[in-house]
């Protein structure tokens, strides 16, 4: 509980990773669920990062096929998302305290602070402040319970495609139970 299968934790300055062509499938029960479970989850400040390509089918309970809390940054794009919960939980504000506190004490190591990590990684510099932005780009979530929960003024969304029905590509696959 509280996890994802791919899940990374309270370092805003974490940078230039991507998760492409993967398949989340069946990811999580029920059993004592406190808080939710999902396929990949940026939790507390973890910015940056980029999900693209890939399939989330049956990948949430209680979160998004993707949860975050509080980062900024991050880019969602071209997934399927098939028979989720949600196909994307959390938002920037989620958690602002974690920002306070980030801001007041930068996280080791000091390299990410250097000129070079700065210049390969440019919106470091504006780190704290607004606009506090997620992007979710040209999606297909299809029977989801929800696209996206809380904040969606805090995501920049372009193209999603969203369906309540199977548009007929998934017929006659062992996918589409």
């Amino acid at each position: 509980d509280d996890q994802g299968v791919i899940d990374m934790w309270r370092n805003p300055t974490y940078r230039g990773i991507s998760y492409r062509h993967n398949l989340f499938a069946d990811i999580g029960d029920d059993t004592g669920l406190h808080a939710g479970q999902g396929g990949i989850r940026f939790d507390d400040l973890i910015s940056g990062m980029t999900v693209h390509g890939n399939v989330f089918l049956r990948a949430s309970r209680g979160f998004g096929g993707v949860q975050m809390n509080c980062g900024r940054d991050n880019i969602i794009d071209n997934n399927l998302f098939l028979d989720c919960q949600a196909a994307v939980s959390g938002s920037y504000g989620a958690w602002n305290d974690h920002w306070k506190t980030a801001k007041a004490t930068p996280p080791p190591p000091d390299f990410i602070f250097n000129d070079l990590y700065r210049a390969r990684y440019p919106e470091l510099n504006r780190l704290f402040e607004a606009p506090f932005l997620n992007h979710m780009w040209r999606n297909a979530i299809i029977r989801c319970g929800k696209e996206l929960t809380r904040m969606p003024e805090t995501f920049d969304r372009v193209a999603d495609v969203v369906l309540a029905e199977d548009p007929g590509f998934l017929k006659g696959n062992d996918l589409n139970r």
